[in-house]
């Protein structure tokens, strides 16, 4: 069956992964950031209409059982709170070195830093929109 006609509301297809070194350059370079004791979640809008997640677990993290153990644990509360979750969304999720997390924390985790990172977000494109229409009343001529 395909990724898009999957009859589980919880799947978690490929359309819902950041795969592509680019689109994880983007949501980095918006520096939209939010952050917990647990994790830090980058945010970045997109067009697809669609929430999807990217993870970065590096070495310092633990050595590699840990480090796919947690990737499994934050795709799994991705894949349980993605209903609940803002739509149009990329997010990159980095759990913070020293705290191992179970499920749930890291789903309660996402609820809120998805939460306060679109507001973030959105806050921030009112004020450049703001900002730049100054600007152009600015540079009209007075006449």
């Amino acid at each position: 069956m395909h990724a898009t006609s999957s009859p589980h509301p919880n799947a978690f297809p490929k359309q819902c992964r950041l795969r592509l070194r680019r689109d994880f350059d983007s949501v980095f370079r918006r520096k939209c950031s939010v952050a917990n004791g647990r994790l830090v979640v980058y945010v970045n809008r997109n067009d697809l209409g669609v929430t999807r997640l990217g993870l970065s677990v590096g070495r310092r993290f633990g050595n590699a059982v840990r480090r796919n153990r947690v990737k499994r644990l934050l795709r799994e509360a991705f894949r349980l709170t993605r209903a609940e979750l803002a739509t149009g969304v990329d997010l990159i999720c980095i759990p913070r070195v020293g705290s191992m997390a179970t499920r749930d924390e890291y789903m309660q985790s996402l609820r809120t830093l998805v939460r306060s990172g679109t507001e973030k977000l959105a806050g921030r494109q009112r004020r450049s929109r703001s900002a730049s229409g100054t600007r152009r009343n600015r540079d009209r001529p007075l006449g």
